[in-house]
């Protein structure tokens, strides 16, 4: 999967060069990560988003009048929190993300779109209320640190300011012994961005 995040990225690199004309430009915002998973959790557990932050580049590519090809190269936040008694638990990630969208602009201003999503787990760690410090999901070789999801949402121009608002649906399981039962990201994304 590390091999295929590479390749997605250096033939990206190449079809961007080869086409007609880009638009360069970076994004931040939020995030508000869940986990999909079959392990059952009790009821009197409250699941919580795990709030966060991204940020990164894209690069957008006309193919014509109303199709677009975008690609961008993001840091962001994942996990979820969970709230019972006696204690409380997170799963904090942080990991790199190589969307590879296609875009339809509905009017010059507003687009709708959807693609791929790759992922590379930077860290993954659980952390719980009674826990001295948290426990490394990745060096211990509970959790996989790739895989992918489709992603689609909308966006909204005004000048050169994009507003974003995108749902990251989690497709592979990273679970790797933490759970025995499939670990799956779902994010949302609320950016702004800035094209050059």
């Amino acid at each position: 999967m590390k091999k295929c995040f590479i390749i997605s990225f250096v033939l990206i690199f190449f079809i961007f060069n080869s086409f007609g004309q880009s638009f360069y430009g970076i994004k931040g915002g939020l995030t508000l990560g869940k986990i999909n998973t079959g392990l059952e959790i009790p009821e009197s557990v409250e699941r919580k988003c795990r709030n966060g932050f991204v940020f990164g580049g894209f690069v957008i590519l006309d193919v014509n009048d109303s199709l677009q090809v975008q690609t961008e190269l993001l840091y962001t936040l994942k996990g979820e929190h969970f709230e019972s008694d006696p204690y409380d638990e997170e799963v904090n990630i942080t990991a790199i993300e190589l969307p590879v969208l296609l875009k339809y602009r509905i009017i010059q201003n507003i687009a709708i779109y959807g693609g791929i999503s790759f992922n590379y787990l930077l860290s993954s760690e659980y952390d719980r209320d009674d826990f001295s410090e948290p426990i490394d999901l990745l060096d211990n070789n509970l959790m996989k640190n790739t895989g992918y999801g489709v992603s689609f949402g909308a966006q909204f121009l005004i000048t050169k300011i994009l507003l974003d608002i995108r749902y990251d649906l989690g497709i592979s399981d990273y679970d790797d012994g933490f759970w025995d039962e499939e670990i799956k990201l779902n994010t949302i994304y609320l950016t702004a961005g800035y094209l050059f």
